[in-house]
This record gives C-alpha cells, sequence and structure tokens, in this order.
C-alpha cells in the first residue's frame, strides 16, 4: 500500500485530471450552443450581465433572453450530465 503522501499525491492528481476534464467539456458543451444561445448565456454566465443588459446588447427582447437562457441551461445540462452529482443544477 502507498504511503499517505503518495496516496494524496495520487488523490490531487485525479482531482486535477477530473477538474480538466470537466473544463474541456463545458468549453466543448458551450462552444455547440446555436450563435444566439451560446451569446446569451455568455454573457450572463460568464460577464455577469443582467437579463435586461443582455437584452439592450443583442437588441432583443427580455423574454427572447429569458427562453434562450433556457434552452442554453438545458443544452448545457444534458451534455454535461456525467459531470454533474446527481441532483445538481447549472
Amino acid at each position: 500500500m502507498p504511503a499517505y503522501s503518495e496516496r494524496r499525491r495520487l488523490t490531487r492528481s485525479r482531482e486535477r485530471l477530473f477538474a480538466l476534464t470537466a473544463v474541456v467539456a463545458i468549453q466543448a458543451a458551450i462552444a455547440e450552443l446555436p450563435d444566439r444561445c451560446r451569446q446569451v448565456f455568455e454573457l450572463s454566465r460568464i460577464d455577469g450581465l443582467k437579463y435586461a443588459e443582455i437584452a439592450a446588447r443583442l437588441g432583443i427582447s427580455v423574454k427572447t433572453v429569458e427562453v434562450q437562457m433556457g434552452k442554453a441551461l438545458r443544452v448545457m445540462r444534458e451534455r454535461l450530465r456525467p459531470w454533474l452529482p446527481s441532483g445538481e443544477k447549472l
């Protein structure tokens, strides 16, 4: 049986590998979203804009932002299911 420090190093390596794999999966899932859906998702989740700000920036209604965000979250949830603990939400 490996020493405690070796087991700890292996655990950290596995955790880093899992995190990197998840990041690649997230980036791929975002890239696969339809253009408008991806724009709305990135402006909300990456840039931190409010729906009204997104609507004004893109020249669309707040309702359209809501619909596109809902679509993005459904697609992301489905694509990232293997990385989400059961019951987790995006």
